[in-house]
């Protein structure tokens, strides 16, 4: 597409198409004079931080409404930058930052926004395959806590313990907006939940009144939270998915598990172990 037909889309889809820091310079330009482009799809380039820093400064000039920059080689300038831009940004909708080396200062940072900004309409937030540890995994569960957008929150294969499940599971208490979580564990001999995390996110769930899905692969659970999550099944009434398979929970208690939620009597309900 020429410049001029960029001007005048809404979507741009550019997955996969060799894009680096360089490219950002025109793709700017275009954002910059482009009043009716809301979705734009970069994911699986080499955009780095001064490609971010590009698009950041042009982020506010248009109705953009979803952001997908996943799978590229941003660090944590880049997050920082974006949550600069999202400061004074009251459009953006769904940012996916997924499958890159963002740590927990990018965490903060857009933790920082989405609680400061008032004006924040953020509903989709993914950080999956990232290097968020405990302490932004707290800060994003304290923006949770009184936060009334954001639905779906992904934050799989990340180096958090029970530090973070704990300072979560105190959020989705206060927490009736979300929807949507993935907290799934990361690679192997990396932090993960063990049972005190996943009794405190059981808890959570036992209370929480929004949420529909829950994921919890691939962490340290043991046998030892199955009476939590059997508490989850009498007194949790909305969700209808929760996945806690690649978690060394034994057949016995697998029983126990689908027991619990077929008593339940849901019309609609997948568990997965």
């Amino acid at each position: 597409l020429s410049v001029v037909e960029l001007k005048r889309e809404r979507m741009l889809g550019l997955e996969r198409a060799g894009l680096s820091d360089e490219d950002m310079a025109a793709l700017a330009l275009v954002l910059k004079h482009n009043r009716e482009l809301t979705t734009l799809w970069l994911s699986g380039n080499t955009i780095s931080n001064a490609g971010a820093l590009t698009l950041a400064r042009s982020m506010n000039a248009h109705k953009l409404t979803e952001l997908v920059l996943a799978a590229n080689e941003l660090e944590d300038l880049s997050g920082l930058s974006i949550a600069e831009a999202m400061r004074d940004n009251h459009t953006l909708r769904t940012l996916f930052l997924s499958h890159n080396q963002l740590t927990d200062k990018s965490a903060i940072a857009l933790a920082n926004v989405i609680h400061e900004n008032a004006k924040c309409a953020l509903s989709t937030l993914s950080l999956n395959a990232n290097h968020v540890s405990d302490e932004g995994l707290s800060a994003l569960a304290d923006a949770l806590a009184e936060n009334p957008t954001l639905t779906r929150l992904e934050l799989a294969h990340n180096p958090y313990t029970d530090v973070g499940a704990q300072a979560l599971a105190k959020a989705l208490h206060m927490n009736t907006t979300l929807t949507k979580l993935d907290i799934s564990g990361a690679r192997p001999k990396q932090g993960r939940i063990s049972d005190a995390g996943g009794k405190a996110l059981a808890a959570a769930l036992g209370a929480n009144k929004g949420l529909t899905i829950v994921w919890m692969r691939n962490h340290a659970l043991t046998d030892a939270v199955v009476p939590a999550f059997q508490q989850v099944a009498e007194n949790n009434r909305t969700l209808v998915e929760l996945s806690l398979r690649g978690n060394p929970i034994g057949k016995p208690s697998h029983e126990k598990l689908y027991a619990a939620w077929e008593k339940s009597a849901r019309s609609k309900f997948d568990l997965h172990l």
